[in-house]
């Protein structure tokens, strides 16, 4: 039996979005977020301030290239994340200026994602 969740309407047109918690793998620190399920990103992207709310240490730097073309240097980290009960274990991801969490194809290519954009609504399964 599927079970859609509805699109959020969050943003413009609405969204797919999940609640999710992003843990310090080693202080056990956590935060709960919305985070919207992007196609396009390459790797969960988490809140800057987040980053120094759960005081995550840099792990390494990634070249990624935005929308525009335009490329940066970030830097990644380590987390644990908990996606509406879906678990990952030392995930990286990077941080950026936003106001919610990214959940990337780093994450998403793990998962069975059913979009319905006629009726607003999504399923997400763990094969």
């Amino acid at each position: 039996m599927m079970i859609m969740i509805p699109y959020s309407s969050e943003e413009a047109p609405p969204a797919p979005f999940m609640d999710a918690e992003i843990r310090n793998p080693i202080l056990g620190i956590s935060e709960r977020m919305r985070a919207k399920l992007d196609t396009g990103a390459a790797m969960v992207t988490i809140p800057s301030e987040l980053v120094e709310r759960l005081r995550l240490l840099p792990a390494g730097e990634r070249t990624f290239r935005g929308y525009n073309g335009q490329a940066t240097v970030r830097k990644t980290y380590f987390v644990n994340i908990d996606l509406n009960g879906y678990k990952f274990e030392m995930a990286k991801v990077t941080s950026a200026p936003r106001d919610n969490i990214l959940i990337g194809r780093n994450i998403l290519n793990q998962l069975e994602i059913h979009l319905d954009g006629k009726n607003s609504a999504f399923e997400v399964r763990d094969p």
